[in-house]
């Protein structure tokens, strides 16, 4: 039986030049909560023109690995369980083949990863290792802690696929109003891949339409909001719990437009993009923007300054370097 739930997918290819894909997606879709079962399918797929062979272990622990991190792409504070690999002696596995078109999936639970008991927006990544982790199958300590990154071993990964976990306990709640509930929510909405002017043309088109939602989606807002000396000494000297609450009051306040010099949340009349520039990892936008007042027109110079992060460029700052009215 295929479920037909939402899912996100990568592509890579293997040695022998063949392309296989990883999907990653929730088994259920539902409402979480901080003690929810959260269950997961991955599936690889041959879409290539060969013949697609990997090794299988009886422990499927063996060949798929999960990487979690929170929405501002912190892995440091999630605590990962060690894994038992070192107790799985004697290693079993069979070879198995994929032919084109093909393709196997994977149960999984993300309880025997990561001890997820916070409220909060994460992202998940699936990795599938054809020839199990190398590691194990060697003899050694295979021991990948917290904030720690994949090993890039001849493995194949899924994109990122996010899951909002509610504050509070499911109990009380039967499975099937869990279920009703997530169909009454607004799909989760995921940053992808594309130019740093595409980004900032995405943004202001959000603040355009007041989607909130997407405005904030390509944004940094801990970078942006400590682009000021006092904000920034205020975040460094707080604790973790203050950190976000000072963070949900500035989103909360360029809403309402009450920052100082926070014309980066004033509803546009329309904008250009005059010139963007980037290498790697950094990245320049400059747009004209224009903003509709009952009595004048008024033209603003940005110059955002944009990060690529896990291969998505996000907003981290922006000045206002020139002021006309009409």
């Amino acid at each position: 039986m295929i479920l037909l739930l939402p899912s996100v997918s990568a592509q890579n290819r293997t040695e022998s030049g063949d392309s296989v894909t990883l999907s990653l997606r929730l088994y259920n879709k539902q409402i979480y909560f901080e003690d929810s079962t959260v269950e997961m399918l991955a599936e690889i797929r041959n879409e290539g023109s060969k013949e697609f062979s990997f090794q299988l272990a009886e422990e499927h622990m063996l060949n798929l690995d999960i990487e979690l991190k929170t929405a501002r792409n912190r892995r440091d504070r999630i605590e990962r369980k060690s894994p038992p690999w070192n107790d799985i002696r004697p290693i079993l596995y069979r070879e198995m083949t994929l032919k084109p078109g093909e393709r196997f999936s994977f149960h999984l639970r993300l309880s025997r990863y990561y001890e997820l008991d916070e409220s909060g927006t994460y992202y998940l990544r699936a990795a599938f290792y054809p020839s199990m982790i190398n590691s194990i199958i060697h003899g050694a300590s295979y021991q990948r802690r917290s904030g720690e990154e994949f090993s890039e071993q001849q493995a194949v990964f899924s994109e990122w696929l996010p899951i909002t976990i509610e504050p509070g306990s499911s109990s009380g709640f039967p499975q099937e109003d869990l279920q009703e509930l997530a169909k009454s929510e607004a799909p989760i909405l995921t940053a992808r891949s594309m130019p740093p002017d595409e980004v900032v043309e995405y943004t202001l088109k959000a603040r355009q339409n007041e989607n909130w939602n997407k405005f904030f989606l390509y944004m940094d807002i801990e970078k942006i909001y400590r682009q000021t000396d006092e904000h920034d000494d205020l975040y460094r000297y707080s604790s973790q719990e203050e950190r976000t609450r000072l963070l949900d009051e500035f989103k909360s306040l360029l809403k309402q437009e009450k920052i100082d010099n926070g014309a980066i949340s004033l509803k546009p009349l329309d904008f250009d993009i005059i010139q963007t520039t980037y290498q790697d990892r950094k990245g320049e936008v400059l747009a004209k923007v224009r903003y509709g007042y009952p009595n004048y027109t008024e033209t603003k110079w940005f110059r955002y300054t944009l990060e690529r992060i896990t291969g998505i460029w996000y907003i981290t700052g922006y000045t206002v370097e020139t002021r006309t009215t009409e």
